[in-house]
């Protein structure tokens, strides 16, 4: 039986002719496995296509069948992959959410990004999976960012305070031009944290990786 041009049932990926090095029991996008009804369908078509021994097929051979055990377990197998997908969708929206409303409440991405590395598991499709990797370096670089544009505020700080008490030209200019940067560097800071949550939370909606 061929599988160039197979749907995948769970992801919608059709298979060409680019995989035919892919395992033909399983998903080449997701790995979604076809598991035994396929194997079983698989084996009645080598049956049916197969020459006849010594000039005619022998008695009683029988082409296998599908089990409705099979069947059954296909069946099981698909909807706890589906069930799983749709939690591990769920979670990843609320992360999203969560970063959201941690823009106002900072300590909201302390629960946001251990959520994210939680969750990211070989048990999950690739392209959710990617959703969680996206979530967790959105935290570590907007910190690591954070950090930095920190650190510059604290070096004006003392410029800006003197600016202030001893009234110093030299202060003054100073403490104008660090506030500048200051704000300049930190709206650059949010406008990329509102990039990256955009950009992954209309992927998630649109069930593709960001």
């Amino acid at each position: 039986m061929s599988i160039t041009n197979k749907k995948c049932q769970k992801c919608s990926y059709v298979r060409s002719d680019a995989d035919l090095t892919a395992p033909d029991y399983a998903c080449p996008k997701c790995g979604a496995v076809y598991a035994k009804v396929e194997a079983a369908l698989r084996a009645r078509t080598e049956f049916a296509t197969a020459p006849p021994k010594h000039g005619a097929r022998a008695a009683g051979d029988a082409p296998p069948e599908v089990s409705d055990n099979d069947a059954q377990a296909e069946a099981q197998f698909g909807r706890e992959l589906d069930a799983r997908m749709r939690k591990a969708t769920k979670i990843a929206h609320a992360i999203y959410a969560g970063y959201l409303f941690g823009l106002v409440f900072p300590l909201i991405w302390v629960a946001c990004v251990i959520t994210a590395h939680v969750q990211h598991s070989s048990n999950n499709d690739d392209w959710i999976n990617e959703h969680f990797s996206w979530q967790a370096r959105t935290f570590w670089f907007a910190l690591l960012w954070g950090a930095v544009i920190g650190v510059i505020y604290a070096g004006f700080g003392p410029v800006m305070m003197r600016a202030v008490f001893m009234r110093d030209a030299a202060s003054l200019v100073g403490a104008v031009f660090g506030g500048w940067a200051f704000m300049g560097l930190a709206t650059i800071w949010g406008v990329w944290v509102l990039y990256r949550i955009i950009r992954g939370w209309v992927s998630l909606f649109r069930a593709v990786a960001p």
